[in-house]
């Protein structure tokens, strides 16, 4: 969906024109923080390559071997789901650790601050470890206990995608628009995924009719249109989520 379609789905269910580039452009990063909010999430994952290996488009991780893997966190990350590490014969998922936890980065071996995996208080101790510190990910394992090749081949980051920061300056770089030519965004993308469109419309119609002091009571339906299909959205992608073939039936006060 690009802004002026956008515009014009405002325009057309409001029957005025009213929606402004500078109102058009609040209105989305207002929109882009309320769905946050409300707990917008889009699934995404990369794939990395070693340093010394990768191309300009490849996303790189440096390999301290034995046992330490570094790379940069996603910038586009707003919460990171799982980190997975594969060698030549094998993968495992690693475990998140919190940085706080004395058993990081708490010895030296090979000339670098490592983990301690003997003191990791677990029932089932991991064999591989991830931790997020300052803007890198560190990724161990317990390369004296695992019988793989020493060889990371890749390693796998799957993360909810966050929505970017919209201003003018930003869509002038998003559209390679210099200062000193007029912003016209008409054309411009809309960075949301597809089955967001919907709901940022419903937004921006509340955002709108709230701008030209309506009556409560259309604002109410119209926050409440918006607010529903989030919802409804986001219980579509619970139950994408959470899956599973078996059929659970429960009892609730008596009644099956």
């Amino acid at each position: 969906m690009t802004f002026a379609e956008l515009k014009e789905y405002v325009t057309e269910a409001l029957g005025e024109e009213v929606v402004t580039v500078d109102k058009l452009i609040a209105g989305v990063r207002a929109g882009f923080g309320d769905m946050i909010h409300r707990g917008y999430r889009q699934f995404e994952h990369l794939f990395t390559i070693q340093k010394d290996k990768a191309s300009e488009t490849d996303y790189p991780f440096e390999y301290y071997n034995p046992g330490l893997c570094t790379m940069a966190f996603p910038s586009d990350a707003l919460e990171l789901l799982y980190v997975k590490i594969f060698f030549g014969d094998k993968s495992y998922q690693a475990t998140k650790v919190s940085l706080n936890n004395p058993a990081i980065q708490c010895l030296v071996k090979h000339n670098l601050f490592r983990t301690d995996f003997a003191q990791l208080d677990y029932e089932n101790p991991p064999r591989v470890i991830y931790y997020k510190k300052g803007d890198m990910i560190f990724v161990e394992w317990d390369y004296e206990h695992m019988t793989v090749a020493n060889e990371v081949t890749t390693i796998e980051v799957g993360y909810y995608k966050n929505l970017p920061i919209i201003s003018k300056k930003k869509l002038r770089e998003y559209a390679k628009i210099e200062e000193d030519k007029p912003l016209d965004i008409s054309n411009l993308e809309i960075p949301i995924a597809d089955d967001y469109a919907n709901v940022l419309v419903n937004f921006m119609l509340w955002y709108v009719a709230l701008s030209q002091d309506w009556e409560q009571e259309r604002l109410t339906v119209l926050k409440n249109e918006y607010k529903y299909s989030m919802e409804d959205l986001l219980a579509r992608k619970n139950k994408e989520d959470m899956y599973d073939e078996t059929t659970n039936i429960q009892k609730i006060d008596g009644v099956m």
